[in-house]
């Protein structure tokens, strides 16, 4: 925070574009009905089955939500050395997370972030969203899944392609259509 003129406070943090849709998402989630989530539930059904064919189902979505279609750098092997690093994480991820954690945990992290000089981008609509994930477990971590498999997406979309980036998007398209996200909650886009 800094003062501007007449002694308010400014922050610092010039909020991004990514950081915008990340808090919306977030936003329109909390305000999703238990009808909404039966739907998505249904759309994400394979994936909360108790199998191994499930179990690398959800660990490659968070890989394919991580990996950006563009290399920046133009490597050969960066895309190919990403998208492994992407399947680890995502089966440590399954190994790890697909317990529920302690909701005061998550809710002293939030704390934390709100009371932060420097607030971390991103971290406050991904408390969020985890939170909810959280909240999916254990009925549902095809649900949780996606909803961490969309966080990361969003994060990496503008190196993502449109149609990757809708496929991974898909189970909450119908209930939050990815259009709407750029407008304030209540509101659809034209």
């Amino acid at each position: 925070m800094h003062f501007v003129a007449g002694g308010a406070m400014a922050p610092t943090h010039q909020e991004s574009a990514t950081d915008r849709l990340l808090t919306a998402f977030a936003s329109r989630l909390e305000s999703l009905d238990a009808p909404a989530w039966d739907r998505i539930a249904s759309r994400c059904a394979a994936l909360d089955v108790p199998t191994v064919a499930a179990f690398f189902g959800r660990a490659g979505l968070l890989a394919e939500s991580a990996t950006p279609d563009a290399d920046p750098y133009r490597h050969p092997l960066l895309k190919p050395a990403m998208a492994a690093l992407g399947t680890v994480v995502g089966i440590l991820n399954e190994l790890t997370l697909t317990r529920a954690e302690s909701p005061d945990r998550l809710r002293r992290a939030a704390e934390r972030q709100r009371a932060a000089d420097k607030p971390v981008p991103g971290l406050a609509p991904y408390l969020e969203i985890e939170g909810i994930a959280q909240r999916q477990l254990p009925r549902h971590p095809g649900v949780a899944s996606a909803l961490r498999a969309v966080f990361m997406a969003l994060v990496v979309g503008p190196m993502m392609s449109p149609q990757r980036l809708a496929t991974i998007y898909s189970p909450f398209e119908p209930e939050i259509p990815y259009s709407s996200l750029g407008t304030p909650a209540g509101e659809h886009a034209a």
